[in-house]
């Protein structure tokens, strides 16, 4: 069954209940609002907040890349999964705070990974990846999650940035000291509060396209085995800055402000509520004619496509409405009231990202003149890659994402129109394919009407007709679609129950197109596209397995080898992680940063070589 927004309302009370025993008498959900304000009187210190820390695969970066980036969300004083949120804000910021990017990620368990590009209008310098969830906002900007990176654009003008010689010691370089081949750890790894991470390659030069395989291993400061989940990256070494890695003040300390900071008081009359259970699409439903809100209706969020995808909600008593979304990636959402009566409404959404961010300077940024040759390359590569990209035999790293299923569970009749002798209209469909729906006039207009499945009952209402997953409530418009462009019809013949909603039975129509691009049926209230949460961060590199992969004349000069968000370590704290080398000779640094299962962080380096045969 749906969650309404009773159920929603009962959930997160009791959520908030657990986080701060202030909630446990907080108004109800109804009376809250998504936009800009918070609770009065409380103060950062009362909450035991959620934190989030955040890892990027590079520190540098060439305009028009992909940022490849995973958050971790934990509890700020044990650093176990909060289980708060399931959504992770992030945004790319420029030297004066503004978001020039946004993204939403899911967070599965105790993090969750998503890319962006790095649009080629940005200029050369440092920038800010600022990540927080919903819950976060109810706290200073201060402690959103904050990564510092840098960012190259070859064709913008770069008076502004300073150049000289080298500033500081890439990862790789230490290899001098390092006394196993393609091993290396820097000076971090043994500091208080983290686990003990040592990377191993199993050579410490390759030649181009050569396989690398890598072999990870976590363990206690006492020498124990532990369970580690991380991120394994695989760059160029200009692009790694350790500088960039440094965690901003109050972003991931245990206690967030120090202990002699007495807090920022929150003022305003509203709190952004937690995301627990998916992400939280939030407006307010007026009349177009008065302005006025429209209360105490029932809306309908659908998603575009060929499942049905519906949510239902009651507004309040402000016009409010709280749909929980499940769905990733982009998407084409409908809203629109479930009473086919009301008419002249329009839709105003809530933006869930932040109205504030803090006001963090990212520095000047420096250009190394020791790195201009790697640079130049990296430049080079970036367009060459952006030709060739989609034609290289890859492999891919990425979440799976589940099976999706109608929101009425199984159907009782399924038709797929294709297996029939086509037919000169949607009415002979249903009457030679499916009987148990039947038309009739009322109101001089033509309806649908259905045979209860219980022969004792006759539906008095009209069914809930659904064209690629919207609700359509204009038959006679819906009856004149052409049966070739149908691909399947599916029937639910009896009621089904939202809280105290009740739909006499359901007709889903889905066209071989899927886009509900259909003349004559009237737009719904609110129409529009729609950027849900990203499921994962999906990454794909070369293999060369045969002799016609390594002689492939396509070339690969990629600037990030290898991009994994998901390795974990097995009960002897080991993981291990294979790639190919690309066709670009030089110095490569392999990163390896996350969490041990005790909540302890972990983060190590190594570099190898690739030199030419």
């Amino acid at each position: 069954m749906e969650l309404t927004r009773r159920d929603i309302r009962r959930h997160l009370h009791a959520v908030l209940a657990m986080v701060c025993s202030l909630l446990c008498t907080a108004a109800p959900l109804s009376s809250y609002s998504q936009a800009a304000g918070r609770q009065p009187g409380i103060s950062q210190k009362e909450i035991p907040e959620e934190v989030l820390y955040i890892v990027t695969d590079r520190d540098i970066y060439i305009s028009g890349e992909d940022v490849y980036l995973k958050a971790y969300c934990l509890s700020r004083q044990t650093h176990q999964p909060s289980g708060l949120s399931r959504v992770a804000y992030v945004s790319l910021l420029d030297r004066t705070s503004n978001p020039v990017v946004r993204i939403k990620i899911w967070l599965n368990g105790q993090s969750g990974s998503g890319k962006f590009t790095i649009p080629d209008t940005l200029r050369t310098g440092n920038y800010i990846i600022s990540a927080c969830t919903h819950l976060m906002q109810n706290f200073s900007p201060d402690l959103f999650a904050a990564r510092k990176i840098s960012v190259i654009n070859p064709f913008l003008k770069i008076d502004h940035i300073e150049i000289g010689p080298q500033k500081s010691i890439p990862a790789a370089d230490a290899r001098d000291t390092v006394t196993e081949p393609g091993v290396h750890q820097e000076d971090y790894e043994a500091a208080a509060g983290m686990a003990v991470c040592r990377i191993q390659t199993d050579k410490a030069t390759y030649q181009p396209r050569e396989k690398v395989r890598v072999s990870v291993n976590s363990s206690s400061n006492d020498g124990k085995p532990v369970v580690s989940e991380f991120v394994l990256s695989v760059t160029r070494s200009f692009a790694y800055d350790k500088t960039n890695r440094n965690i901003t003040a109050g972003s991931f300390s245990p206690h967030g402000p120090g202990d002699d900071d007495p807090g920022k008081t929150l003022t305003g009359n509203n709190i952004y509520l937690p995301e627990p259970e998916g992400h939280l699409v939030t407006g307010t439903v007026y009349n177009t004619v008065t302005g006025e809100p429209v209360t105490n209706e029932t809306m309908v969020l659908s998603v575009v496509g060929k499942t049905a995808l519906c949510r239902f909600c009651k507004t309040d008593e402000n016009g409010a409405f709280y749909f929980i979304v499940n769905e990733s990636g982009k998407q084409e959402i409908v809203i629109q009231p479930l009473n086919p009566e009301l008419k002249e409404l329009y839709v105003e959404l809530n933006d869930p990202f932040p109205e504030e961010y803090s006001k963090t300077d990212p520095g000047q940024f420096f250009i190394d003149t020791t790195m201009l040759k790697e640079i130049n390359k990296a430049v080079v590569g970036t367009q060459v890659q952006a030709l060739y990209k989609p034609l290289a035999d890859t492999v891919t790293n990425s979440r799976k994402e589940e099976s999706v299923r109608d929101f009425y569970g199984d159907s009782r009749y399924e038709v797929s129109v294709a297996d029939y002798i086509e037919l000169s209209s949607l009415s002979e469909v249903f009457k030679e394919l499916l009987p148990v729906v039947f038309t009739d006039v009322k109101r001089g207009r033509n309806r649908l009407a259905l045979d209860n499945n219980s022969p004792e009952e006759k539906f008095l209402s009209d069914p809930f007709v659904l064209v690629d997953g919207v609700p359509v409530s204009d038959h006679d418009a819906l009856l004149k679609i052409s049966p070739s462009g149908v691909e399947k019809i599916k029937i639910l013949n009896s009621r089904y129950y939202v809280s105290d909603i009740c739909l006499t039975g359901i007709i889903d129509l889905r066209t071989v197109k899927g886009n509900f691009r259909l003349e004559g049926i009237d737009l719904p209230a609110l129409r529009q596209e729609f950027e849900a949460p990203l499921s994962g961060s999906e990454f794909r590199s070369p293999v060369y397995l045969t002799d016609i992969q390594k002689q492939s004349r396509i070339p690969d000069l990629r600037n990030t080898l290898y991009w994994n968000p998901d390795l974990g370590t097995n009960p002897d704290g080991t993981a291990v992680a294979e790639f190919f080398t690309s066709d670009e000779p030089g110095d490569y640094v392999i990163i390896a940063e996350g969490f041990t299962s005790d909540g302890q962080q972990i983060r190590s380096v190594a570099g190898f070589s690739v030199t030419h045969r």
